[in-house]
């Protein structure tokens, strides 16, 4: 079986604690912020991408570390990672220096890639409703 094939139907689940229980939809915002996270990884580092991804006091529309909590609770549950984790950096962090690390960063790439294919199976909230 693909990973990645592996990884979607955890993925779903993840994606489901995401619902705005108000009017059992998805926030939009949860879309563009995780079709950005593999270009900002790409781009700026996986460190770097991770650290933005979990600032709790960002300034947006939703709460973006919720994406990298998820994504760390598909690995978790997958057996990627060590359940002794409670946030993705930490992970992250603990493994820069490690031989691995290529492979951490392609994994968290393939579950942050089944959260992006899982979020857009759920009904999305209108534009201009406030979520904040």
């Amino acid at each position: 079986m693909k990973k990645l094939d592996r990884l979607i139907p955890i993925a779903l689940i993840e994606a489901g604690k995401l619902i705005d229980k108000k009017d059992d939809k998805m926030p939009r915002e949860y879309k563009g912020y995780i079709s950005s996270f593999g270009a900002s990884v790409i781009q700026s580092g996986l460190k770097a991408a991770v650290a933005f991804y979990e600032n709790k006091t960002a300034d947006s529309k939703q709460n973006k570390w919720k994406l990298t909590q998820a994504i760390l609770n598909i690995l978790k549950a997958d057996g990627m990672i060590a359940d002794s984790y409670d946030s993705l950096m930490k992970f992250v962090v603990s493994h820069e220096c490690n031989s691995n690390l290529s492979k951490s960063k392609r994994d968290i790439i393939d579950a942050a890639t089944a959260l992006k294919l899982a979020i857009r199976t759920f009904k999305m909230t209108e534009k201009d409703q406030d979520h904040a």
